[in-house]
């Protein structure tokens, strides 16, 4: 906004201004500038251009450059002379704009362009001028007055000058020019004196004789250059230099070099500075019209004084010298061109958005991307309507660049909406530091089950979805997660098969059904190990598909128990229907956590489909999937995968991705790498979110998809923390945002300790029974109160021990039932001391606890011993019948 002054003459003067805060690496047309701005206003206005130093720390250059452009007006109304300014400052604003220049506001720059003025101009103050010349003709004609032209077609980015100022402090530099055009008296004397300076220097006849005046040529080309543009536009022009002494010869030097850098068609030009340091406290302290004021110095104080007295011509003429054409001003009054090597400048990273943002991207009701990053400075926040999520999100970016930041500001604005969300966090956890924000959150820990546990039964079909719908979702999870190279995918489908029905699962019936008997993996693996073994295949056939399907699976029990060794499941409704994160880093195993991630997919994307009552309504809920790789993958998974496992998932999930979007449930996946997220995921995501990529392969094929430019793809490698390019079908080219930093805003800490998780934590408060993972636990007294992780943890340790003892019993004894029997008896005798030293005495739950494992140990070796159903609840309740003393 334009500061207004009263002058001393009851006029006023304007004043606004603004900062370059990023440079364009391209040539721009500032001549038709002048021109324009020239034809814009050209009475009582000023324009100035001021470079200022800011000294800085722990930087190869001493001191970052300021650049401000400063336009003055007077009038004799105030509102008339703020008005111009606004005008003014507004076609500049569009300009620079447009030639790549990132700029602020005087309200954002006024204050460091107040502190810079005062701490550098408090020195010196050189001004550079065009010399004047004066000729003695040999033909006795008075004396020839003229200056010099500032050569053309300057092509000098300002680099140098740049350079220089930056190694230097508490200096600085100033190129003003007033508009201004010749007099009538002015074109009178030039017409006149070009005339006779034309008939000099072509020859005039003397006594019959052609007499020709050499001196005359570059004196009639000089007037002759001013009297043909006595038209065009013409500016009155201040060059000065701040600082020290030194400081300014230098510059000024600089300055004249570079004056000299444009092409002479009349000889050699030559400049001058002088020191005008005297007026140096009107200069500071009159900084609103100063310009005038120093144009006036230089026009009647600080010149050569002897040719004004001597030289006619030159009173007639005295302000030939500040007096420059839009092709002289061209040559200093631009801006500096960025070229990659300049000091204490930025270059601009980025053109002007030129595109016509659609009402729907701008709205208030969006969610929030971030804000529109352009030349022009102006705060535009873009974003999208709730329901374009449903087409899903990819967020790209290197580690440390804000894609984390990002979706955490996603998730809060989700939570805003009431619309929940479901992360999967497969190697982090960065996403729990939410709970602040959002105190009813879920977060579970899968392997780490004395912080938040989580369980999961793949085989119980989700609510209202029948074993027929239900058994083609479980096949595509589990081919997701492993690799299954023919027969074993046949045969897992055989079990799976066999398996609900030997427990009395019918295609039509439910979860709900009274007369079925829900079963978990290790059912599961003694029907696909007896199916393996009744099978036609040979040996070395039968002795692969153990190694790739049934020590796999017990891989799940035996590395993840807690998780998968279960009846129960934390139904899928619960996850999806309020904000949920579940962590998956203390999982070590990345095909296991695949696994929990294909069968969330699945089950996220079957119990969408069968419980939606409408499509094309509202986001209903959200699911994220951070680190891709770890489920599209294969080299994500480990050495055990291989490239079907990974086209598989890409398969199912890209096929998720098509079913689901009409439902209501978006899908934001995030990743590093764009290629480990692969092309056809790429492709099915709507909205795309790129932070920095610095890898050349990546770029291009996310720039393949997303209409990027070649600069705009370049321009990915150098994007600064926060930044990001995003896409999706409502633009025609991706746009540059700076997204918010709501860790900062918000005060969003980095981490958050197990312990607080695990005091705000209750989803298990009410639903202890499904923390008994078997079915033999109703034998147990503490089964429905809660079954203790301890008691878990230190009965699996226990019935460790005891099978051991038990398998080297019966590899001696030739009576396995007694063999048995013996050592369910004896275990509390055998383990007295350990079973004492954990703190549970003779405690009968516990020795349960201790049984029921040992026999589902047993169970999954039945080569060595086989056990009914009535043999085993006989042998697990022993202790608590009394019958340990009739063994």
């Amino acid at each position: 906004m334009a500061q207004v002054y009263e002058l001393a003459d009851n006029r006023f003067l304007a004043v606004d201004m603004l900062e370059i805060v990023t440079f364009s690496d391209t040539t721009s047309d500032f001549e038709s500038v002048l021109g324009e701005l020239y034809r814009l206003e050209n009475q009582n206005v000023a324009y100035e251009i001021i470079w200022l130093t800011e000294k800085v720390d722990n930087q190869s250059y001493i001191s970052k450059i300021h650049i401000y452009i400063v336009v003055r007006k007077i009038d004799n109304v105030s509102a008339e002379a703020a008005s111009c300014v606004k005008m003014l400052i507004n076609n500049i604003r569009n300009i620079v704009s447009d030639f790549g220049y990132s700029y602020q506001d005087s309200e954002h720059c006024r204050q460091t362009f107040d502190d810079l003025w005062r701490q550098n101009v408090k020195s010196r103050v050189y001004a550079v001028e065009k010399k004047e010349k004066v000729v003695i003709n040999p033909s006795g004609v008075c004396p020839f007055y003229y200056t010099e032209i500032i050569p053309s077609n300057n092509t000098e980015g300002l680099a140098s000058l740049i350079n220089a100022l930056s190694q230097r402090e508490n200096c600085g530099i100033s190129f003003g020019i007033i508009p201004t055009k010749l007099y009538e008296n002015e074109v009178a004397i030039l017409v006149q004196h070009c005339s006779e300076l034309e008939g000099l220097s072509k020859g005039i006849s003397v006594n019959g004789q052609l007499v020709k005046d050499s001196c005359a040529q570059e004196p009639f080309e000089v007037l002759s250059y001013y009297k043909d543009n006595r038209d065009a536009p013409m500016f009155l022009s201040n060059i000065l230099t701040f600082g020290t002494k030194e400081d300014c010869a230098v510059l000024s030097n600089k300055i004249i070099s570079l004056l000299q850098g444009g092409d002479s068609n009349i000889g050699g030009f030559e400049a001058s500075y002088v020191d005008i340091s005297k007026s140096i406290g009107s200069i500071i302290n009159e900084f609103p019209n100063y310009i005038w004021n120093v144009s006036a110095l230089l026009m009647y104080k600080y010149r050569n004084m002897k040719i004004r007295k001597y030289i006619p011509l030159s009173n007639y003429l005295y302000r030939l010298p500040l007096m420059m054409t839009i092709e002289e001003l061209i040559s200093f009054f631009r801006l500096p061109v960025y070229d990659g090597n300049m000091s204490g400048v930025e270059g601009t990273r980025y053109k002007k958005q030129r595109e016509q943002l659609k009402e729907e991207v701008v709205s208030d009701s969006n969610i929030k991307f971030g804000q529109l990053i352009s030349s022009d400075m102006k705060k535009v926040t873009i974003g999208c309507d709730e329901r374009i999520l449903s087409k899903h999100v990819l967020i790209v970016g290197m580690p440390g660049t804000g894609k984390t930041t990002f979706s955490i500001n996603l998730m809060l604005q989700f939570a805003e909406r009431n619309i929940p969300f479901l992360i999967v966090e497969p190697t982090k956890t960065e996403y729990r530091a939410l709970i602040e924000q959002l105190p009813d959150i879920q977060i579970f820990t899968p392997g780490n089950v004395s912080v938040s546990p989580f369980i999961i039964n793949p085989f119980i079909p989700l609510k209202g979805i029948t074993v027929e719908q239900y058994k083609p979702v479980l096949v595509s999870a589990f081919m997701a997660a492993f690799s299954m190279p023919s027969p074993l995918d046949l045969l897992f489908q055989n079990a799976i098969q066999q398996c609900y029905t030997k427990y009395g699962w019918k295609d039509y019936s439910t979860s709900d059904d009274s007369d079925v008997t829900i079963f978990g993996l290790h059912e599961f693996i003694l029907v696909f190990k007896k199916l393996l073994q009744t099978s036609n295949y040979s040996k070395d056939v039968k002795s692969n598909l153990e190694t790739a399907g049934v020590m796999r699976l017990m891989n799940l029990i035996d590395m993840n128990s807690n998780i998968y060794d279960s009846i129960n499941t934390i139904p899928i409704e619960d996850l999806i229907s309020r904000p949920t994160i579940i962590e998956l880093n203390s999982i070590e195993n990345m095909e296991q956590k695949a696994l929990i991630m294909a069968l969330l997919l699945v089950d996220v994307c079957a119990y969408t489909k069968i419980n939606s009552l409408s499509i094309g309504t509202r986001l209903k809920n959200v699911l994220m999937i951070d680190e891709a790789h770890v489920l599209l993958s294969p080299e994500g998974r480990g050495d055990n995968s291989d490239i079907s496992a990974g086209s598989s998932t890409v398969s199912s999930l890209q096929r998720m991705l098509k079913e689901i979007r009409a439902y209501g449930t978006g899908v934001i996946i995030a990743d590093q790498s764009p290629s480990k997220v692969t092309h056809d995921i790429i492709a099915a995501t709507d909205t795309k979110i790129m932070f920095r990529l610095v890898e050349a392969s990546e770029r291009r094929l996310i720039a393949n998809s997303t209409n990027m430019d070649a600069e705009m793809e370049e321009t990915l490698s150098c994007l600064q923390v926060g930044e990001a390019y995003v896409y999706s079908t409502a633009f025609n080219k991706p746009q540059l945002v700076m997204t918010e930093d709501i860790r900062e805003k918000k005060q969003i800490k980095l981490s958050i300790d197990n312990d607080l998780i695990r005091k705000l934590m209750h989803y298990w408060d009410n639903k202890q029974k499904l923390l008994c993972p078997y079915k033999e636990c109703y034998l147990c007294g503490l089964y429905g109160d809660g079954c203790n992780y301890r008691i878990k943890a230190d009965a699996e340790y226990i019935s460790s021990e005891a099978y051991a003892v038990c398998v080297d019993a019966l590899y001696k004894n030739t009576d396995k039932k007694r063999t048995v029997r013996g050592v369910f008896l004896s275990i509390p005798s055998l383990f007295a001391k350990k079973i004492a030293a954990m703190g549970y005495g003779n405690d009968r739950e516990f020795i349960i606890c201790v049984r029921i494992k040992l026999f589902r140990k047993l169970q999954l070796n039945d080569r060595l011993y086989k056990m009914d159903d009535k043999e085993k609840i006989k042998l697990i309740t022993l202790f608590m019948k009394g019958s340990e003393k009739n063994g």
